[in-house]
């Protein structure tokens, strides 16, 4: 809304049909006000006549009932009237009074609206200019204040801060350094696992597994044991295979759930022995591991 501080009322007014109607009417006098803070409202909101509470939310009759101090059957049959009368036009954007061109000085209000958005522009571009100096001014005043404590301090003091600057640098340095080692040992590690598995495959391993699984007894190795058979033997090796198809022949257990049983609690507990455990600690492992609830 523009900063208008006036608007024109003729002074034959009440000399006008329309109006003279309106005060015949048993409301007479409050629609005669109402009508009048229309008025005021439209030279506020400085809109071609438009009465609004902003561009996107407009009077309500119950708003409007609020802000006269009306009621809202008055404010009602007070906009009613005006319509009917032609002084009004609602539409989605608000109320528009009719004829406001003709009444009012268009020019000064659109000139005092100019202005309004000129001043409202230049004050946020100079809050945008304070901000940024403010901002550089901060940034100038911790350097200046880190500069001026090490030009004051004492040499023997000086020579203690720089080397606590070289220090704290050169652990930047260093841990940078260990973060790439890390990587590359990372890097190392993987394409070592590559080539382990490339080789474990090309030594046909998972083949070997399914002779070993039909050869203790287990049955026939059908397309799903071959793929399961081919999963555990990724995951875990096949010497870790070949070691819990025995456990689980000690046991009498010739099921492949068994079989994983047995490998998820040595991957959980861990095993004796690195590679796994050798036939004379088998008989060992066998105590250790209660695998009942595989089923057998």
């Amino acid at each position: 809304m523009a900063d208008v501080k006036w608007i024109k009322l003729s002074i034959e007014l009440f000399d006008d049909e329309k109006i003279d109607f309106i005060q015949s009417l048993p409301e007479g006098d409050s629609i005669l006000v109402i009508w009048v803070r229309l008025l005021v409202l439209a030279g506020k909101c400085n809109d071609d006549g438009y009465i609004y509470l902003t561009e996107k939310i407009p009077y309500t009759e119950d708003t409007l009932a609020y802000k006269f101090r009306k009621q809202t059957n008055i404010v009602r049959l007070a906009l009613e009237t005006f319509e009917r009368l032609n002084m009004i036009i609602v539409n989605k954007k608000g109320i528009q009074l009719c004829n406001w061109r003709k009444y009012q000085n268009l020019e000064s209000m659109q000139k005092i609206k100019e202005q309004t958005r000129k001043r409202v522009s230049k004050h946020r571009e100079r809050k945008k200019e304070i901000e940024a100096i403010t901002k550089e001014e901060i940034c100038c005043n911790v350097t200046s204040n880190v500069t001026e404590t090490l030009n004051n301090a004492p040499r023997e003091k000086r020579e203690e801060i720089r080397e606590k600057k070289e220090d704290k640098d050169k652990d930047k340095d260093k841990d940078k350094d260990k973060d790439k080692d890390k990587d590359k040992d990372r890097r190392e590690d993987k394409e070592k696992r590559k080539k382990e598995n490339n080789s474990m495959w090309s030594s046909n391993f998972f083949l070997e597994g399914c002779n070993y699984y039909e050869t203790a007894g287990f049955g026939t190795v059908s397309q799903i044991i071959l793929d399961k058979i081919t999963e555990l033997i990724k995951e875990f090796t096949y010497e870790w295979f070949k070691d819990a198809i025995d456990i689980a022949v000690m046991r009498n257990k010739k099921n492949l759930s068994y079989v994983q049983g047995v490998l998820n609690n040595w991957r959980a507990e861990g095993r004796g022995e690195k590679n796994g455990h050798t036939s004379n600690h088998k008989k060992d492992a066998i105590s250790l591991y209660d695998f009942s609830m595989f089923g057998g």
